[in-house]
């Protein structure tokens, strides 16, 4: 254990050398100044939302929420791909450490590095929050909850696929193609068990159920879905219909990924 906590603590730095966590950490506090700003001029804030919603909670669900995502694909891209390439990993597996050993301590950076913003995120919207006076705490905190593990399971998948694909943007990309695809996927396959799609294309469209990943829904999301009616996102709801069912779901589906991850690294060339 103490090789795979050392492999994470130099990937933290690496990525801290690189700028990455620098540019999303000043990037989310720039946002809370700016979001603090628009909370006080209460104006301002009455026309970019309405008065039922609050600044807190668009955020959390639209822009804020993408800058996550995209901070988990840049912290997990790199993860295999260009250290097997680059001649990093050899010098790293030609000491006593197991390449499963080096592929979860990277994986565990990239984790800790996404858990570490959504808490940065959730305790600026919370400041927020405080000051708009909404009754939003246990929401939004459980919100940023579930993104974070929601993130930690597309950073799994990232890696994977940077174990996969030497070309990090190509990683990149199929990673949340994967990630992205799975509302798409339960809403597709809502039409199969209504009976409104058949044939080989409900076969194909249940291959795809049972292998893109089941996001867990966060409190803020349902609530918005329930109010706006989103298809979409109510359909991946309510294709499992228990949250423990949903939980264990989404909990094999990374231990998978985490599994096939160690497969790959074992077998990858140096």
């Amino acid at each position: 254990m103490n090789a795979v906590l050392t492999i994470a603590r130099s990937a933290v730095t690496e990525h801290i050398r690189r700028k990455l966590v620098l540019f999303f950490g000043g990037i989310a506090l720039l946002a809370g100044i700016g979001l603090i700003y628009v909370s006080l001029n209460e104006d301002l804030t009455a026309t970019l939302v309405g008065a039922a919603v609050g600044l807190a909670t668009v955020l959390s669900v639209t822009l804020l929420q993408g800058m996550a995502t995209l901070a988990a694909v840049a912290v997990s891209m790199n993860n295999i791909g260009r250290p097997f390439s680059d001649g990093e990993a050899m010098l790293i597996l030609s000491r006593p450490v197991a390449r499963w050993q080096y592929a979860l301590g990277r994986l565990m950076a990239s984790m800790a590095l996404v858990v570490g913003l959504c808490f940065l995120l959730a305790a600026l919207l919370q400041g927020v929050n405080l000051i708009e006076d909404r009754d939003l705490g246990l929401e939004l905190w459980g919100h940023w909850g579930t993104q974070a593990f929601n993130l930690i399971l597309l950073v799994a998948i990232t890696t994977l696929m940077s174990a996969l694909i030497n070309n990090p943007v190509l990683a990149a990309f199929v990673a949340f193609f994967i990630y992205t695809a799975s509302n798409a996927v339960s809403t597709l396959y809502l039409f199969v068990t209504t009976g409104r799609v058949g044939g080989v294309g409900g076969a194909i469209i249940t291959t795809l159920w049972y292998l893109t990943p089941k996001r867990l829904i966060s409190p803020l999301a349902l609530e918005q879905m329930q109010q706006g009616g989103n298809l979409a996102g109510t359909s991946s709801m309510l294709l499992i219909e228990s949250s423990g069912a949903r939980i264990a779901w989404a909990a094999a589906y990374l231990a998978v990924m985490i599994g096939l991850t160690f497969v790959v690294v074992r077998r990858k060339e140096l």
